[in-house]
C-alpha cells in the first residue's frame, strides 16, 4: 500500500518526466531538483524490491519512465550510492520484466553472469562482506543495494535449478555458494549494526523495550528479503535432494548403499 501511494503520487506530480523541465523555477515549492531525481530513483528501487520479493509485476513499467537519465544520476561520481542504484536498476529492471513477458524467453544464464560481473566491478571483494572484521570497512548504503543484487541472483539460480531442471554440479555449487554468502552477509551485518546501537543508542537495547533499536531496525528492514530468499532456496533444494529417491536414499552412507545394491 505504501509503494502504491508513492508511485501514484510520483506519477501525479510528474517525477517520471524530465525534472529539469517540469519543475524549472519551482524549487521553492518542490525542493531541489537533484533531490527530486533521487527521490524518484528510490521509488523505482522500492518498486523493484517489492516486485522481486512478491513475484509480481513492476508498478512502474518502462513506458512510464519518460526521462531515463534517472538511471545515470551522479554518473561523474562512480562511488555515489545513487550512481550505484541507478546502474543496478538499469541492468535489473529489464531482467525482471522479461520474466513476466509472454513473448520472451529470458536467458537466465546470461542474466546470472551479468549480475556476477556487476558485483565484481561495483562492490569490494566479497570477503569484505563475509569476514566479521572487514565488513566494518563497507558502506551500509551500498550493502542495501548489494542485498537486492544477491537476492536477484538467488532468484534466477532458483529458477534454473528448480523450474528448468538445471541440476549440474556447477549449478549446485553456484547456488550453494551464493546461499552461504547471503547467510554470512546477513549475520555479519546484523552483528555490526547491533554493535553500533550499543555505542550510539544503548538505551534502545534494554530488555523491557518492545521496538528494535535504530540500526537493527534499518538492518532488518532491508535484510529480511535476502534472508527469506536464501532460506527458501536452501529448504527447497534440500527438500528436493532428500526426496530424490531414484538413485536410492541419500541418507544411506556408501557402505549401506553397496549392501542394498548387493541384496537387490
Amino acid at each position: 500500500m505504501l509503494l502504491n501511494s508513492m508511485v501514484n503520487e510520483a506519477l501525479l506530480i510528474g517525477l517520471n518526466t524530465d525534472v529539469e523541465v517540469t519543475f524549472r523555477n519551482q524549487e521553492t515549492l518542490f525542493g531541489n531538483l537533484q533531490s527530486l531525481k533521487r527521490l524518484w530513483l528510490w521509488i523505482l528501487f522500492s518498486d523493484f524490491d517489492v516486485a522481486l520479493q512478491m513475484g509480481s509485476l513492476l508498478k512502474v513499467p518502462d513506458e512510464l519512465i519518460i526521462d531515463r537519465s534517472v538511471f545515470e544520476i551522479d554518473k561523474e561520481n562512480p562511488d555515489s550510492i545513487y550512481n550505484l542504484t541507478g546502474s543496478f536498476l538499469k541492468m535489473a529492471r529489464p531482467m525482471l520484466l522479461s520474466i513476466f513477458h509472454r513473448d520472451l524467453t529470458p536467458n537466465l544464464l546470461s542474466y546470472c553472469e551479468e549480475i556476477i560481473q556487476f558485483i565484481e566491478t561495483r562492490f569490494p571483494p566479497i570477503a569484505y562482506y563475509t569476514d566479521t572484521d572487514l565488513i566494518n570497512e563497507t558502506s551500509l548504503r551500498a550493502t542495501i543495494v548489494l542485498s537486492a543484487v544477491i537476492s536477484l541472483l538467488l532468484a534466477f539460480y532458483g529458477l534454473r535449478y528448480l523450474a528448468l531442471n538445471e541440476r549440474t554440479s556447477n549449478m549446485r555449487s553456484a547456488l550453494g555458494t551464493t546461499t552461504l554468502v547471503a547467510f554470512a552477509l546477513s549475520i555479519n551485518l546484523i552483528m555490526k549494526n547491533y554493535e553500533k546501537d550499543q555505542i550510539k543508542y544503548p538505551d534502545t537495547l534494554k530488555g523491557d523495550l518492545v521496538n528494535l533499536s535504530p540500526y537493527m531496525c534499518l538492518t532488518v528492514s532491508f535484510l529480511h528479503r535476502l534472508i527469506i530468499r536464501s532460506l527458501s532456496v536452501f529448504y527447497t533444494t534440500f527438500y528436493h535432494r532428500l526426496t530424490a529417491f531414484e538413485n536410492g536414499s541419500i541418507m544411506l552412507n556408501s557402505e549401506e548403499k553397496n549392501a542394498v545394491n548387493m541384496k537387490s
